[in-house]
């Protein structure tokens, strides 16, 4: 008989504290002490040491980037093939997000903010690798907060963030950490506070997240309170074991672009 895969309820807090050290232990333990070549997307990528990657959750990663990658397909479905489309990636990791949006089209450009200089050394290396460096822009820095940022907007904006809060004491610790931990939600909160700033007028800003090990009625309560609503546009359960993981891809909707149909109450963009 068929295993039934049972979804991940979300853990207490100490439980998914040390859940996100074995992450961060087995990371650097896949790593080495040297440069690896991973799959992802179809395409082979350069994982350098200290940057996020694990083989476990390659699946995860691939599902997490493909749900972008249909905004930006379906941007380009309207515009036109050969439509500018500025593009902006907080925390891009390897690259994978970067490389594949930056060849969907001739006239895309991403720009791309890491906390991690291994990571944007990593982002730039794999464009080289994939011959999109021309068309793809990586630095160091925090959310928004960087030189590439300073005074540009985006047609889209997409993270997939640390889902852990943790405790603000942890905002000290070396930046493979603080992929799996965004302390007190300070990350999080200045990406949504702030998107504004950095969207076009009819910009779009996603956002990846997962219910177990990030918390959902922290992210309402922040998306609420900067005037966003948050639209799910892709759903994916990713197997962990003998059970799974909810992935959920969000679109931060302006609230006064939305309104609650009279009839049956729900929620739809204008």
């Amino acid at each position: 008989m068929p295993t039934t895969r049972k979804e991940i309820t979300a853990p207490n807090s100490t439980i998914l504290d040390r859940l996100n050290s074995e992450a961060v232990n087995r990371i650097r333990q896949e790593a080495g002490a040297g440069p690896k070549e991973v799959e992802l997307m179809g395409k082979k990528f350069i994982v350098l040491p200290e940057v996020f990657y694990l083989s476990a959750i390659r699946h995860e990663l691939e599902h997490i980037a493909h749900s972008p990658l249909k905004i930006i397909a379906d941007e380009l479905a309207r515009r036109g093939p050969m439509a500018p489309l500025e593009i902006l990636e907080i925390g891009p990791g390897v690259g994978h997000f970067v490389v594949a949006a930056a060849s969907l089209g001739p006239n895309i450009q991403v720009t791309a903010v890491d906390i991690s200089p291994a990571a944007v050394e990593n982002v730039q290396q794999n464009a080289v690798r994939h011959s999109v460096a021309d068309r793809v822009h990586c630095t160091v820095g925090d959310v928004y907060t960087s030189s590439l940022t300073e005074g540009k907007t985006f047609d889209i904006i997409f993270w997939d963030p640390p889902f852990s809060k943790g405790d603000p004491s942890l905002v000290v610790n070396a930046a493979l950490e603080r992929a799996v931990w965004d302390p007190a939600y300070e990350g999080l909160t200045q990406y949504i506070s702030r998107a504004r700033e950095f969207l076009k007028p009819t910009g779009r800003l996603l956002l990846a997240w997962n219910n177990v090990l990030g918390d959902r009625e922290k992210l309402e309560a922040i998306a609420t309170q900067h005037g966003w609503f948050l639209q799910t546009y892709g759903i994916g359960h990713v197997p962990w074991g003998l059970t799974y993981l909810t992935v959920l891809s969000y679109e931060l909707i302006a609230q006064e672009k939305v309104q609650q149909c009279p009839t049956c109450e729900t929620i739809i963009a204008n």
